[in-house]
């Protein structure tokens, strides 16, 4: 833990820009970095959470790297000594900052100190909404970063819990193909023989590593291409739909409006407005 470290770090420690607030005892923050930064190994007083909104980086812990795309979700308890190395495009962050210890956030220290992290899309839409806020504040700002915030924490507390052992090559080959493919139908059936297991076993296995179903799983992974261009194009979003295997325009926008809470016309306008 990184609790023996001498000092900590603030949040915002080696950005070259940020936006922040703090609302009913919650920090929040959007921090750029540049292409190729690194952070040396470092801690944070506060529990945080930190969801990518560009870009991508690696975190690097005592025995583990962890990777965070877009939408990642990264959660770490106070004092998690880690460093952090970014990628070539650099990374835009939304972090949060709250007091695990505290009576509001003391359900979420368990969970928090587990170090969830997945790819979300709606921890993303809520990330995108608090930054949104960060860049246009008004007289509702403060209730607004309230309540995205806690809904944001409820979210990460609840994400499963990692495993350590990674998954066998044959179920690596079945990511590759499905992120190559999803424009595609990409069926249990034919994931499975892809990877030259029998189609229960790969059900019940990709379940225990990735702890969804292989059509939730590719769901989710469309919706985040899907808000990927919609963050870095102005593609129409009908040909975003039919580009990324959606039936139609609207077949998308009903999936992404469940998944994240906003339209992608309207995740497309927040997006801009950074």
């Amino acid at each position: 833990m990184g609790a023996a470290l001498q000092q900590y770090s603030p949040i915002d420690a080696g950005t070259s820009s940020r936006r922040s607030a703090t609302a009913d005892g919650i920090t929040v923050a959007e921090l750029r970095f540049a292409p190729g930064a690194r952070l040396q190994r470092h801690a944070h007083e506060l529990a945080t959470i930190t969801v990518t909104l560009e870009g991508s980086f690696e975190t690097v812990l005592d025995s583990r790297i962890i990777h965070n795309p877009l939408h990642g979700v990264l959660a770490k308890p106070a004092g998690e000594a880690h460093g952090n190395t970014f990628g070539s495009a650099g990374a835009r962050l939304l972090m949060i900052s709250i007091d695990e210890n505290g009576d509001e956030f003391f359900a979420c220290r368990k969970a928090l100190r587990m170090l969830p992290n997945a790819v979300d899309v709606r921890a993303g839409g809520l990330a995108t909404a608090l930054s949104a806020e960060l860049a246009e504040p008004d007289d509702l700002t403060p209730l607004s970063l309230a309540g995205l915030a806690r809904e944001l924490v409820a979210r990460a507390s609840r994400l499963p819990a990692p495993r350590h052992d990674g998954p066998p090559q044959w179920l690596r080959n079945a990511l590759e193909y499905v992120e190559t493919n999803l424009d595609c139908a990409v069926g249990l059936r034919r994931v499975a023989n892809v990877s030259g297991v029998h189609p229960v076993h790969f059900a019940r296995a990709f379940r225990a590593h990735t702890g969804q179903s292989l059509g939730t799983f590719v769901r989710a992974r469309r919706l985040q291409r899907a808000a990927a261009m919609l963050g870095s194009s102005e593609q129409p979003i009908a040909s975003v739909a039919l580009a990324l295997g959606f039936s139609d325009q609207s077949h998308m926008t009903r999936l992404f409006r469940a998944s994240t809470g906003y339209t992608p016309a309207a995740y497309r306008r927040m997006m801009r407005s950074r």
